[in-house]
């Protein structure tokens, strides 16, 4: 179907240097993310110097914060009209604000206990804010590249790879590239001054290359009151966002606790590198299999496979010995190669929901959809960082020590119950998706005619 930008403009394909500007956008955003997911927990526990129970706390205060704001600059996005768009300026002020905030958070003050929690909390919590403002306007920039099903498809296929890129450069170097400097406190702050230079210019490619292509004939304005009710009419959208809760929580809680699961349980802290690239390379093939398997199914159907696929390794690696470490990769493949399929066609389900809401509403609002969806992320962002904390709290973990029995069950279960039973929720959530590709076309034509009606 062909087709237009709102005002009767016809939209052409995206070409492949588009998808590859957009793209790369999540390799410098992944940059940022995946120190954070991967490693500040153990950073603040082990080098830092705080506790689990503190670092906890720090973790759901700081997150819950950072969710708060999404919904508002969502709100802010959707009303802003410059020279280059609703979301590209967002990109361009906001990289390097981020990358400043980035090395203070891996900063180590020379502090007491008290001032050591106060400075990585409001470093923390200022880092969330600042990097929503320059990453929320990114994934909205999705939904106004192209109205295409299968270029958008296509795009989040392209930035999940570059994503998954960055956890691999994360995953893999940064713990050698710490081990380069006098200690782990000087080791974490250079390591994370790299990084945010290189997220700085990748964030700058992606406002160079992308256009924001898709409008609706006048930008109708929507209220605050009507962005409740935008949200709660959008089925679709409430379903991924209540899917993303389980997962994501889960999944933050098992990056939280890798490095744990390697250091003590395997006593192999050796081998952390070497799954985090064994486990990228198969998320990036589940990408692959995703945008090559879109043509012949429905997003849902691949959704749901890919996230069967994800809880099988999960719960394969739970009941893995020790010892199988061959057993234990074969089952990180699986789990990684669910998660490039699902999260592939999660940012694209997302992005159709705009004109879902747009069909049933008269408005159209890609920052405020997004928003939840970021919402959502971070939330449960927030709950399993927290909750991470508090267990291995609980469980009576001692950095740098051998653990106990308990602490040892403790990890174990984190990195792999957890994620089980996200998935399994998920499935059945995901079940009632209503949005198919028959009815997005339909959704799609109903727009046009009733933009041309108006005219």
């Amino acid at each position: 179907m062909e087709q237009t930008n709102g005002n009767g403009m016809v939209i052409a394909p995206m070409k492949i240097r588009e998808k590859l500007g957009y793209g790369i956008g999540d390799l410098g955003y992944a940059l940022i993310w995946q120190m954070i997911s991967l490693y500040l927990l153990f950073f603040y526990t082990d080098v830092f110097g705080i506790s689990a129970g503190q670092a906890g706390i720090i973790f759901l205060i700081a997150r819950a914060w950072d969710a708060v704001n999404d919904p508002l600059l969502g709100f802010i996005a959707d009303r802003t009209q410059t020279r280059w768009g609703k979301f590209r300026p967002y990109l361009l002020f906001g990289a390097v604000p981020a990358g400043i905030c980035l090395v203070l958070v891996f900063t180590t003050p020379n502090l007491g206990n008290t001032g050591k929690f106060v400075w990585a909390l409001v470093t923390y919590m200022i880092l969330g804010m600042v990097y929503t403002a320059v990453n929320l306007p990114y994934g909205s920039l999705l939904a106004v590249c192209t109205r295409d099903q299968g270029d958008r498809s296509s795009l989040a296929a392209y930035r999940m790879i570059f994503g998954f890129l960055g956890v691999m450069v994360v995953g893999i170097l940064t713990k050698p590239l710490v081990g380069r400097f006098p200690n782990e406190q000087i080791g974490f702050q250079a390591v994370s001054a790299i990084y945010a230079i290189v997220a700085v210019i990748i964030i700058w490619v992606v406002f160079a290359s992308v256009k924001e292509k898709v409008k609706p004939e006048e930008a109708k304005k929507y209220s605050l009151k009507e962005t409740f009710k935008i949200l709660a009419i959008n089925k679709p959208l409430l379903l991924i966002c209540s899917a993303v809760l389980f997962v994501t929580t889960a999944i933050t809680i098992r990056s939280a606790v890798g490095m744990y699961f390697f250091k003590y349980n395997l006593a192999r802290e050796d081998l952390f590198p070497v799954f985090m690239a064994i486990l990228v390379v198969s998320m990036i093939l589940g990408c692959i299999v995703a945008n090559s398997a879109r043509k012949k199914f429905e997003k849902k159907s691949l959704y749901l496979i890919g996230m069967i696929i994800f809880a099988i390794g999960d719960i394969g690696i739970f009941f893995s010995p020790y010892s199988a470490i061959k057993l234990i990769i074969f089952f990180t493949v699986l789990a990684g190669l669910g998660t490039g399929i699902f999260y592939v066609l999660l940012l694209a389900m997302v992005a159709d929901t705009v004109e879902y809401a747009e069909w049933k509403t008269g408005k159209r609002a890609e920052g405020i959809t997004y928003s939840l969806y970021t919402f959502m992320a971070k939330l449960s962002a927030a709950l399993g960082g927290a909750g991470a904390g508090a267990i291995l709290s609980l469980s009576g973990y001692v950095p740098n020590s051998v653990q106990t029995a308990s602490v040892d069950f403790s990890i174990r279960a984190l990195f792999t119950l957890g994620p089980f039973v996200s998935g399994v929720i998920a499935v059945i959530i995901m079940n009632y998706y209503p949005l198919d590709s028959k009815l997005f076309a339909q959704i799609v034509k109903d727009l046009e005619n009733r933009n041309a009606e108006s005219k």
